[in-house]
């Protein structure tokens, strides 16, 4: 459904900002 769609999007979203943090630190 579109909902999962968005949630799934989100989600990998979140996993590059946090691979992004991380790298950072």
């Amino acid at each position: 459904t579109m909902l999962l769609s968005m949630l799934h999007d989100i989600h990998q979203e979140n996993a590059i900002y946090l691979m992004v943090r991380r790298l950072r630190d």
